[in-house]
């Protein structure tokens, strides 16, 4: 991957440590690897070196553990106990996850083609973990890396207009909640009804509402830049990139802006005035993103420790089993931090951006004549190909098959191009089967 070893010299580690420093093309992010020669206790280790692993923390933002005994979730456990002063559970997701063990989760339970964008961990909630540790425990057969980016350095790139404006006006992040894409708030937030739900969110402090369908708005407005706490530097601290529709892959993307409009999107980003973060100002912060960007290859134990707040995490598509657990701890709050303003976000502002869209868009519905088996069989006809499972019946579950966000966009564009029809995401996931999928689309046409 390019990678430039420099040999630390700067720190004095046993004998049976290697210690040198990563680094990357013009990327100015940098990560100190400790490698042992031989086996080792990695208790013993961090218990008797936890003063210079946190210094080299607050120098280089992350640390990579190489050659100690950690192989498994009760291992990183023994890890987290030793550089974790408080274990976090996951609240708050962004992305799906499974508990291994205790406080020790999947990385991720996103489909391995999807490119989990650069971010620092529920920088966009009310209380993040001030660390985070990955454990590789089977890499992957070919890609998968864990990308890593130091946001010091990520802030630096921003043009300055467009980092004041958002400095001044925060991020403001909108979610909505019910039938369609996405994930259901009680995952989310863990949490079993919506009474319980709309306590956390008043304790967090995120705004909720209900839409005319019936689904639930969440909105919630934090800074974009933060202070931190230890070292005293400027940090690009936010999700504004991430939760943005247009860094999804573009059918999905295309598919949900023409069927959601800007005011109902499953999750969406916006500055904090009101208005609109544009496509290529996304563009622009990832690009700061990926110039920072240093990537490894992951090795079977490997134990990676980052400063939330001062190293972006993501994940890159792979091929093959991969197995990365991940434990978090060390919650901070914005209370705890300096940080850049805020401004108080309406979400009345993007229903006048789609009431105009509907205007446009008025009498543009296509003419459709198929019966119910003729429009069953072209179903049948592009999911199988969209799935690559040819032997799909119009019994069958579209998600059991391997099905997803993406692939259902992808199936969503075919349909429309075939047959001038379009599937609306939401019977994706209200909906059983395909029969189902035919069935409810030809009675809504009648």
């Amino acid at each position: 991957m390019g990678i430039y070893v420099e040999l630390d010299a700067a720190s004095k580690w046993p004998e049976e440590v290697a210690a040198s420093v990563l680094s990357q093309g013009q990327s100015k992010t940098t990560l100190l690897l400790l490698e042992v020669r031989g086996r080792s206790d990695v208790d013993a280790f961090l218990k008797a070196h936890k003063a210079e692993v946190d210094q080299a923390l607050s120098v280089y933002g992350g640390v990579l553990f190489r050659g100690f005994d950690t192989q498994g979730a009760q291992d990183l456990m023994r890890v987290a106990d030793s550089v974790l002063d408080e274990p976090m559970v996951y609240r708050d997701r962004a992305s799906p996850r499974s508990q291994v063990e205790g406080f020790v989760f999947t990385s991720t339970d996103a489909a391995s083609h999807l490119n989990i964008r650069m971010h620092c961990e529920s920088s966009f909630t009310h209380r993040w973990p001030g660390r985070i540790l990955f454990q590789c425990v089977k890499p992957s057969r070919s890609g998968g890396a864990t990308p890593i980016a130091d946001v010091r350095e990520v802030y630096k790139r921003i043009s300055e207009p467009l980092r004041r404006r958002l400095e001044e006006s925060g991020i403001s992040y909108v979610r909505h909640f019910g039938s369609g894409p996405g994930m259901d708030f009680r995952d989310v937030f863990q949490v079993k009804d919506e009474d319980e739900l709309r306590r956390y969110c008043k304790e967090a402090g995120i705004h909720i509402g209900e839409m005319p369908d019936g689904k639930l708005r969440l909105w919630q407005t934090r800074p974009a830049l933060a202070v931190h706490p230890k070292t005293n530097e400027k940090v690009w601290f936010n999700h504004a990139c991430t939760l943005h529709v247009s860094l999804l892959e573009s059918g999905l993307r295309d598919a949900l802006r023409a069927q959601y409009g800007e005011s109902s999107l499953p999750h969406n980003t916006y500055a904090g005035d009101g208005s609109l973060l544009s496509d290529g100002e996304v563009e622009e912060l990832y690009a700061a993103y990926e110039a920072e960007i240093l990537r490894f290859d992951w090795q079977a134990g490997d134990v990676l420790l980052l400063d939330n707040m001062l190293m972006a995490h993501g994940r890159d598509p792979y091929e093959g089993n991969r197995e990365v657990v991940v434990a978090m701890g060390d919650p901070l709050t914005w209370d705890d931090v300096t940080h850049s303003g805020m401004q108080g976000f309406s979400p009345d502002c993007l229903e006048s951006i789609d009431s105009k869209k509907d205007v446009e868009k008025a009498g543009e519905k296509a003419v459709f004549n198929l019966s119910e088996e003729a429009l069953l069989q072209i179903l049948l006809e592009i999911v199988r190909e969209a799935l690559e499972q040819p032997e799909l019946t119009a019994s069958d579950d579209f998600f059991e098959f391997g099905g997803d966000s993406v692939i259902a966009a992808k199936v969503v564009q075919e349909v429309e191009e075939k047959v001038g029809l379009t599937i609306p995401l939401d019977l994706f996931f209200d909906t059983e089967c395909i029969r189902d999928w035919a069935r409810e689309l030809t009675m809504a046409e009648v």
